[in-house]
């Protein structure tokens, strides 16, 4: 991922960065990370992204997403695990960049269309890049 689009995802106001490897290990987390999903970036880096941001049940929605990746970039609403174990909706965009997955996180949803995105999850109906 160039410096540009680095700095401008990172202009977006309460947007947290992550970047994984391909295994999901935490390469780099912006420091917004605490104020948006509540994990501080020093804690994720090295982190398994599966175990420390997806609750198991919530896996086989964020797997579906991951695996569109290789179509090209995607933007979905995806559940993540906060530190204390609860879990919120968030818009995320993410794509490959340099080998990596880059992932923007942005706001919570509001409850109705996080239960929309939790009928189409447990249907697995799960929605495409919108």
């Amino acid at each position: 991922m160039d410096s540009s689009e680095t700095r401008a995802w990172l202009a977006v106001p309460g947007c947290a960065i992550v970047v994984a490897n391909r295994d999901g290990v935490v390469q780099w987390a912006s420091p917004s990370c605490r104020k948006v999903i509540g994990h501080d970036a020093a804690t994720l880096l090295g982190a398994d992204a599966w175990h420390v941001l997806v609750a198991p049940g919530d896996i086989p929605h964020v797997a579906a997403a991951h695996r569109a990746l290789d179509e090209g970039d995607v933007v979905a609403g995806l559940r993540y695990l906060r530190p204390d174990g609860t879990r919120a909706w968030y818009r995320v965009f993410a794509g490959i960049r340099e080998g990596s997955l880059f992932a923007a996180v942005r706001r919570e949803y509001e409850a109705e269309t996080a239960t929309w995105y939790h009928r189409a999850a447990t249907a697995s109906d799960l929605p495409g890049p919108v």
